[in-house]
């Protein structure tokens, strides 16, 4: 009853309806009462993705009336990362990728600083985010000296009960990450989100008539069509369980006809990728960023946030009789708008069935031998070939031995196959 409800509540809220009505309840508190439009920055000062944004804010300050105040982060819980090597890793690969596309400053990826000198960071960003209005070029100026390697100048010191309070406010918000803006309950995860705030904004009538940032360029490559000399395939790892491997199915596979390169698939399972016990507010944020992304490039999605591993085990049991490309892409295809376009569960006969005669293998399973059993070998070669790249989740496309994690990130393969 719980996941019928939660599925339920997701799909209402995800939405066009559904958002358009929070949106237009937020915008009669805005307009009605006469509050500001206000924002939450939530930095860290050692966090990539935190040192990217912070470099745009101003300019987003510059063209649209609004404010923006500082939310320092301490630290980052362990329920929500168990594992914080293996997030500095995807998020340095993830920001050195962003910070050359944005003509940005990215973190030193070894960039270290002894424990009192990261007290000074710190009890200086919590410092600088206790005024009333916060002073951007101050805080642009911290984030500077900390790429660069300098000693803080801002010798200051907090207590503990100031930083559990900085601490208190990012968790109680729901929130798990950082280098983000949040605005009336909806979140903007780094640079490459910040084109539908933008958007958010314009709609509101709050821009100074000064042309958008745009930052999101990384879908460019869609208004071009053009035949690649380059014929190396592009290799898609993915999951069924993942919404965002739904998006980055069909990009791909729209990129790849266009460009005309061989397309391979390499599914991974779901459960070896996340925790075992996903927080509520990741589930949350992943769904309707998710349904953000799917509405600009106008395809259709029915959020699926419950969705486990043995939700997708037939898919994996069927994937080990497909052999031809061409079988996989449709079987892949048919299975992705099986679970996200119709929400059809597919561990039911009838599911199934939905999926093979959607890819025209419907006649060929009944000559398969039952029950299907699952093709671990090739599932574990997958795995470890994903974790052999900077990246352990998905999707992640990889060409010429070159991966970007990402849905969004096929701008830079485009760049590599000129």
């Amino acid at each position: 009853m719980n996941s019928l409800l939660e599925a339920t509540t997701a799909r209402i809220v995800c939405s066009n309806i559904g958002k358009g009505t929070i949106r237009a309840l937020h915008t009669i508190k805005h307009w009605g009462l006469g509050r500001p439009h206000t924002m939450t920055a939530y930095l860290k000062i050692d966090d990539p993705h935190s040192h990217l944004l912070v470099q745009a804010i101003p300019d987003l300050i510059k063209r649209y009336d609004i404010e923006i105040q500082l939310k320092p982060v301490c630290y980052l819980p362990s329920e929500y990362y168990p594992d914080v090597s293996h997030w500095t890793r995807n998020a340095n690969s993830h920001c050195e990728l962003l910070s050359r596309m944005y003509n940005v400053k990215a973190v030193p990826e070894f960039m270290f600083f002894n424990s009192v000198e990261m007290d000074f960071y710190l009890s200086s960003l919590i410092s600088l985010a206790s005024y009333h209005e916060t002073d951007w070029v101050k805080v642009s100026y911290l984030f500077e000296q900390y790429r660069a390697g300098k000693r803080c100048r801002r010798r200051v010191s907090t207590t503990r009960y100031e930083r559990e309070k900085a601490q208190r406010e990012w968790r109680d918000k729901g929130h798990f990450l950082t280098g983000l803006i949040e605005y009336d309950g909806e979140i903007y995860h780094g640079l490459d989100r910040l084109d539908h705030l933008e958007e958010r904004l314009i709609n509101l009538r709050l821009s100074r008539a000064l042309p958008w940032i745009r930052y999101n360029q990384s879908y460019s490559w869609l208004k071009t069509s053009r035949v690649s000399q380059n014929k190396e395939p592009v290799t898609l790892f993915f999951s069924f369980g993942c919404p965002y491997s739904y998006i980055a199915f069909k990009l791909a596979s729209r990129f790849c006809e266009s460009r005309q390169v061989p397309l391979i698939l390499k599914p991974v399972p779901l459960m070896a990728l996340q925790d075992r016990n996903i927080s509520g507010q990741k589930k949350r944020y992943v769904v309707q960023d998710a349904a953000r992304e799917a509405f600009k490039y106008e395809f259709r999605f029915i959020p699926r946030p419950n969705l486990k591993e043995r939700d997708i085990q037939p898919l994996h049991n069927v994937w080990g009789y497909l052999y031809d490309e061409k079988e996989q892409q449709l079987f892949v295809e048919a299975a992705f708008h099986t679970l996200y376009v119709e929400g059809t569960d597919v561990t039911k006969t009838a599911g199934l069935k939905r999926v093979l005669r959607r890819s025209r293998m419907d006649k060929r399973a009944a000559l398969w031998p039952a029950p299907l059993n699952s093709p671990d070998v090739w599932l574990e070669t997958n795995l470890k070939e994903l974790k052999a790249t900077p990246f352990q989740e998905v999707p992640v496309v990889e060409h010429s031995g070159i991966a970007f994690f990402g849905h969004d990130q096929l701008g830079f393969v485009d760049q590599l196959i000129r």
